[in-house]
C-alpha cells in the first residue's frame, strides 16, 4: 500500500512538473508591462507601441499577437498589460531595452506561472546584488546561475523565518558597521528584557554635517543636516518617529500631541 502511494505521489509530481513546463512554454512569447496609465476604452496595442517607441527608444517594427490588460479592475490600482510577440527576437529586443526604464515607475518582465514567479521573487535580491558586484547573472525560469554556478534553493534565506522580528536595544548595545556611525535613543537605558528604541545611522564622512537635536520626547529623534551638504540656504531638520500601538504599555497620553509640541 505504501509503495502504491509513493508511486502515485511521484506520478503526481511529474504531472505537476509537466504542467508547469507547458505553462512556461505557452508564456514564452509574453511580456508584462507595468506602470502604464489606464483609460476607459483604451487601445492597448497602440499604447504599447507608443510606449516602446517613446520610453524604450525602439524604432524597429515589431509584430504582436494579442495585447490586453489583465486582472480585476480597481480604481486605485493600475492593471498590467500583457503583450504576446509573434517573434522571440522582437521580445529580446524589448527586454534588452529595459535599461531605459531604470529609475522610472515602469517595468517590463517576462510572464511565468505563479509557482515559478514565487521562486523568482526570492531570487531577485540575490541576482540584483550579484549584478552590483559585476558578476555574471543568468536566471532561467526559477533557477539562478551566478558566474555559471547554480545557486541552490536551500542557500536562499527563507523570508518566512524573518517575519515579525523586531530589533530591540538598550544602552549596553553597540552597533558596529565599518564606515558608519550610529546614534541611539533607547526606551530603556538598561533592562533585562530589551524594549526597543530609535536608531539613526549615517556614514562617518558625514559626521561633521549631521547633528542630533536633544529633546525629552521618547517618540522622536530629531537631527539636522548641514545646509552646505545639500546646497541649500538653511539646514534641514529631520525626525525619526516611533508611534506605539494604542494597546501598548508604552503608549502614554497622546503621542501625536507630544510630537507636535516637542519642537
Amino acid at each position: 500500500m505504501k509503495d502504491e502511494l509513493r508511486k502515485l505521489e511521484s506520478y503526481d509530481e511529474k504531472l505537476k512538473g509537466k504542467l508547469l513546463d507547458i505553462q512556461c512554454r505557452s508564456m514564452k512569447y509574453n511580456l508584462i508591462f507595468t506602470g502604464l496609465q489606464e483609460q476607459r476604452d483604451e487601445n492597448c496595442e497602440m499604447k504599447i507601441r507608443q510606449f516602446i517607441h517613446n520610453e524604450m527608444k525602439i524604432t524597429k517594427p515589431l509584430e504582436f499577437g494579442n495585447i490586453h490588460r489583465f486582472g480585476k479592475s480597481e480604481s486605485r490600482k493600475l492593471r498590467p498589460i500583457i503583450a504576446r510577440f509573434q517573434y522571440h527576437s522582437d521580445l529580446d529586443v524589448v527586454k534588452k531595452a529595459g535599461l531605459h526604464l531604470r529609475g522610472t515607475y515602469y517595468g517590463v518582465n517576462g510572464q511565468f506561472p505563479p509557482e515559478i514567479e514565487e521562486q523568482r521573487r526570492k531570487l531577485y535580491p540575490i541576482a540584483k546584488q550579484a549584478r552590483k558586484e559585476k558578476l555574471k547573472v543568468v536566471m532561467k525560469r526559477d533557477k539562478l546561475y551566478i558566474n555559471e554556478k547554480f545557486v541552490k534553493p536551500d542557500e536562499i534565506a527563507d523570508e518566512s523565518e524573518h517575519k515579525d522580528i523586531k530589533t530591540k536595544n538598550d544602552d549596553l548595545d553597540v552597533i558596529d558597521l565599518p564606515g558608519y556611525k550610529f546614534v541611539m535613543k533607547n526606551r530603556s537605558h538598561l533592562n533585562r528584557v530589551k524594549s526597543g528604541g530609535i536608531v539613526l545611522g549615517f556614514k562617518e564622512s558625514l559626521s561633521d554635517h549631521i547633528s542630533v537635536v536633544e529633546t525629552d520626547s521618547k517618540y522622536i529623534l530629531w537631527f539636522k543636516i548641514d545646509k552646505h551638504v545639500v546646497k541649500l540656504q538653511q539646514d534641514i531638520l529631520c525626525g525619526i518617529v516611533y508611534i506605539p500601538p494604542e494597546n501598548s504599555v508604552y503608549c502614554v497620553g497622546d503621542p501625536f500631541s507630544e510630537i507636535k509640541v516637542n519642537f
